[in-house]
């Protein structure tokens, strides 16, 4: 929702629907309510409804912070607008430092 260009949801992914490699990855989906990851879905509409408020993320400028060992983090800035994303694939906590005086 954040990453330039426009954001794709493979069905089923809002409500965390199981699936393997092909032929597995195109399960029906389960229309069971009470099935669906309720807590995922419910992140992913607050992630959609950021974006809807958000200019910078939907036409804004995109700026590469950060990248190393499972940790990035990116901008995204539109006129006095300015997100920072930071994000973490690595299992445990981390700080990163940085000064955003370099985004204008």
């Amino acid at each position: 929702m954040a990453f330039l260009g426009a954001p794709a949801i493979y069905y089923g992914d809002e409500i965390g629907q199981e699936g393997g490699k092909d032929p597995d990855s195109h399960r029906a989906f389960p229309w069971k309510e009470m099935d669906w990851n309720q807590d995922l879905r419910s992140w992913i509409k607050i992630l959609i409804a950021i974006r809807k408020r958000s200019p910078s993320l939907r036409r804004g400028g995109f700026v590469q912070l950060f990248a190393e060992d499972g940790l990035y983090a990116f901008a995204r800035t539109l006129g006095e607008e300015k997100i920072l994303i930071a994000l973490n694939a690595t299992g445990r906590s981390a700080v990163i430092t940085y000064h955003c005086a370099s985004l204008g």
